[in-house]
């Protein structure tokens, strides 16, 4: 039986899995703790950190943790939050009105916003009454009042437009500054996370921005590229892309022979060699 070597052409295309994990961020907000606090997540330790320091996005498979922060080996909170897949979450660990401690979870909004807009997150985790949030885009524009009487532990979302931003803190109701203004480039497509964390009027209060880029990739599509020795190659769709699925039939094909399907990521370059590659060396003419 003669074996007639074919070799399809290139599948420009490679599907991943698609991610079915939830993102969590995890922020620390308690100043003056005489030691690096530990995170555990059912009984696991995750990692130690200190004042004002960040760990995450972590990708974390959905469902309900038990969440334990501990302070020299003694627990200091502790939480019981059910994480969806897909969804984006932002713990903190924080001060209260008073000087009480708190673990706080928040949902971001992770739609990409519209063209040429950014959205800013505002939330207050401060050891602060409530506070007016002014903003002011440019250093001449007058401040105006992004969100009104915010009060210890919520938040308030908006969509503005991309650009340099000052932002400052007066109390709820007042035209005094109680803090600020700190100045913010917010770029378009982005989600900002500014928290308020400390005690006000100390050295530890600050405004502690998280940027999320919530642009969408281009479009990653493919296509069958050259022609075989036998039989022809066919997609169910005109447009194969990422995460999509699709079907590649060969049809009018020799029985009993020898086949090959190769899919890159490239359609002018295989390994080392450029495409299309001649096959004479195969014997395929």
């Amino acid at each position: 039986m003669n074996i007639i070597r074919t070799l399809t052409a290139a599948l420009a295309l490679a599907i991943p899995a698609v991610a079915q994990d939830a993102k969590l961020t995890v922020v620390h907000g308690i100043p003056n703790l005489p030691a690096p606090v530990e995170v555990f997540a059912n009984g696991t330790n995750l990692f130690q950190f200190g004042y004002a320091e960040v760990r995450g996005p972590l990708s974390v498979a959905p469902g309900t943790y038990a969440v334990e922060v501990k302070l020299n080996g003694n627990v200091v909170l502790s939480a019981n939050p059910t994480l969806m897949a897909g969804w984006s979450y932002t713990a903190v660990a924080h001060l209260v009105p008073g000087g009480g401690i708190q673990l706080s979870l928040f949902t971001n909004d992770t739609t990409v916003p519209p063209a040429g807009k950014a959205r800013l997150t505002v939330r207050h985790l401060a050891d602060a009454p409530a506070v007016d949030v002014l903003a002011r885009r440019g250093w001449f524009a007058p401040y105006a009042a992004v969100f009104s009487n915010v009060a210890n532990p919520n938040e308030g979302t908006a969509t503005v437009d991309a650009g340099n931003y000052g932002v400052k803190l007066n109390p709820a109701g007042a035209s005094t500054t109680a803090f600020g203004p700190a100045w913010f480039a917010l770029g378009a497509g982005r989600l900002y996370e500014v928290m308020a964390i400390g005690s006000l009027g100390t050295p530890s209060f600050q405004l502690l921005p998280i940027m999320t880029d919530l642009r969408q990739p281009p479009a990653l599509v493919g296509s069958v590229q050259g022609t075989s020795c036998g039989g022809q190659i066919g997609l169910s769709t005109t447009t194969p892309s990422f995460g999509t699925p699709f079907d590649v039939t060969l049809s009018g094909a020799r029985a009993d022979t020898f086949g090959l399907l190769h899919a890159g990521r490239s359609d002018s370059r295989f390994i080392l060699f450029p495409l299309p590659l001649g096959l004479g060396f195969l014997g395929a003419t």
